[in-house]
């Protein structure tokens, strides 16, 4: 049996940072779940936090078990065979896939108590799932994990999708930043399977890079305002260098490896219909976010995408920071031409802000005066804070009504 490259030390060490990455994103849902006051959105986030926990695991469980593979050292590189019957190699493999599928699981309790799609049908199929990954011989436990890796994984694009749906226009744009954090991170794992390592067409240190890669992009909407994920040139280039990179390397694996054209094929034709498929959202999201009014939603329902978003409620230093130094509050960008300053509290926007905050909410962002009067104002507020006439929402009394001046 031919042996192929199982690890390294930059790649032991790059799977480090990755595991050391997946447990503190694990640590970071937790703590804002805390922060949350809705149980819906506690709900959310602690599954998130349970499914980036499952996958930690996981990663520790492969980690392990590649020590326990038969093979040698070239140099600093071990080579080995993933083909053995060492029963201790068997289960940690098996014990890796079940950490992330009850991981998961705990994702679909939280999220099925809140949207009460599918009454729970998900966590009984994955329960019989780890069952008989358990329980069945080697040969037929691979078959089933397959299965499982499948399931879920559309199953959390899906989830995705429904999270999508049920949240404002403005925030649409949020999942297509998620699902693409998730496609980095299934990358990553697809680069560290058996089949990828044995034909030796990447560098056994790429898995653990998408994976650090993906994880970050995934929780990106938290730490960053969402004013630049509305942007659609982000998506496009995003993905258009995704594509022309993956594809240039296809073609050079299959130049310098020799592989079969039907392999070749299978994997240009993966490629177009996940292409198709990834410009037909980015087309939904620009066309969604020309809206000027939200999705009606079930009142009792909350807007999900919402609760990723980095709050966009300013700071006492923040906004000192604006006067004294005129800077843009929304895109911390000097201002040198064209700018706008708030009547109400005189911070400053940069036009190109200013007009995106006028299209999709009105509202300043230190005060929640009106940026145009001749539009309704949206603020980003919790309920009980705001008055509602209509559709129209009317800032708080004693404010004054003249909003901005042009400089």
């Amino acid at each position: 049996m031919t042996n192929f490259p199982i690890y390294n030390p930059i790649e032991r060490a790059l799977w480090g940072v990755s595991i050391s990455i997946l447990f503190l994103i694990t640590i970071y849902f937790i703590v804002l779940a805390q922060k949350k006051e809705k149980s819906e959105e506690k709900k959310i986030f602690l599954g998130i936090s349970f499914t980036f926990l499952g996958i930690a695991f996981m990663r520790i469980f492969f980690f392990i078990s590649d020590l326990y593979v038969p093979g040698n050292f070239i140099g600093t590189t071990f080579y080995g065979t993933y083909n053995t019957n060492n029963q201790t190699y068997l289960m940690l493999v098996k014990m890796a896939h079940i950490s992330y599928i009850i991981g998961i699981t705990f994702m679909y309790f939280f999220a099925e108590s809140l949207l009460k799609r599918m009454r729970y049908l998900l966590i009984l199929i994955n329960f019989v799932l780890i069952f008989l990954i358990l329980f069945l011989p080697i040969d037929l436990a691979i078959n089933v994990e397959y299965v499982a890796i499948f399931l879920n994984v559309t199953m959390l694009a899906f989830m995705l999708f429904i999270f999508a749906k049920r949240s404002r226009a403005e925030y649409q744009a949020i999942s297509m930043i998620m699902v693409f954090g998730l496609l980095l991170v299934i990358i990553g794992q697809g680069f560290d399977s058996k089949v990828v390592k044995e034909l030796e067409i990447t560098p056994i240190e790429l898995a653990p890079i998408f994976y650090i890669i993906g994880s970050l992009v995934f929780i990106a909407p938290t730490r960053i305002s969402p004013q630049y994920f509305r942007r659609s040139i982000l998506y496009w280039t995003m993905i258009s260098g995704y594509f022309i990179s993956t594809f240039v390397w296809f073609i050079s694996i299959a130049i310098t490896k020799h592989l079969p054209f039907e392999f070749l094929l299978m994997l240009l034709g993966f490629e177009t219909m996940l292409l198709l498929f990834t410009s037909y959202s980015i087309y939904q999201i620009v066309k969604l976010a020309k809206h000027q009014q939200s999705h009606e939603l079930d009142k009792d329902a909350p807007d999900i995408l919402a609760m990723f978003v980095k709050s966009q409620k300013l700071t006492e230093e923040e906004v000192s920071i604006s006067k004294e130094k005129k800077i843009c509050v929304v895109c911390k960008g000097n201002i040198l031409g064209m700018n706008f300053i708030c009547r109400g509290c005189e911070i400053f926007y940069c036009q190109k802000c200013y007009n995106a905050l006028v299209n999709l909410e009105n509202a300043c962002w230190a005060c929640d005066m009106a940026l145009d009067e001749s539009k309704p104002v949206k603020p980003f507020r919790k309920e009980g804070e705001q008055e509602v006439i209509g559709e129209e929402v009317i800032p708080k009394k004693g404010r004054d009504s003249e909003k901005f001046r042009k400089k």
